[in-house]
């Protein structure tokens, strides 16, 4: 069975000149654990919501308390400080994201899709032809897949 087979084509991206909090809100709205980041059509990096956690973390340890207080308050869209609310607004995509890219042609089998996902100790893969996003593997979509294979 081909990855193309089973991927995802509807793929939900960001654009690495995207706010952080876009991104968090995009992730949370789409249920969605992570995502390409997308320049020109080509995968220039992923967002995940380890990212998303790492720089909260990174963000409370360089600015002080009220600033990383106010991260958390805006991720829980309660009220805020203006000038809280434009630090972290005011970070972007590419600041946070991971430029560790692992991609695969939709063409392969789902079991070179899993070796990948394995040993990168990744959950999702952009699926590219060309160089161009075409779709998005995840573990779940190779579970489904298996249980097809095996009914």
């Amino acid at each position: 069975m081909k990855i193309s087979d089973v991927m995802s084509r509807k793929v939900v991206s960001v654009s690495p000149e995207e706010s952080f909090s876009g991104a968090v809100r995009k992730l949370s709205s789409k249920n969605i654990t992570g995502m390409p980041v997308v320049s020109g059509g080509k995968v220039v990096g992923v967002v995940t919501q380890s990212d998303i956690i790492r720089s909260l973390d990174v963000f409370s340890r360089i600015n002080d308390a009220s600033d990383a207080a106010a991260v958390r308050k805006l991720l829980k869209d309660a009220d805020v400080s203006k000038d809280a609310v434009r630090k972290v607004r005011n970070r972007k995509v590419k600041d946070i994201m991971s430029r560790k890219i692992v991609t695969v042609d939709g063409g392969k089998s789902i079991y070179e899709a899993a070796k990948l996902i394995n040993r990168n100790s990744i959950d999702r893969l952009p699926v590219v032809s060309g160089g161009r996003l075409v779709g998005i593997i995840t573990k779940k979509d190779l579970i489904r897949a298996i249980m097809k294979i095996s009914s």
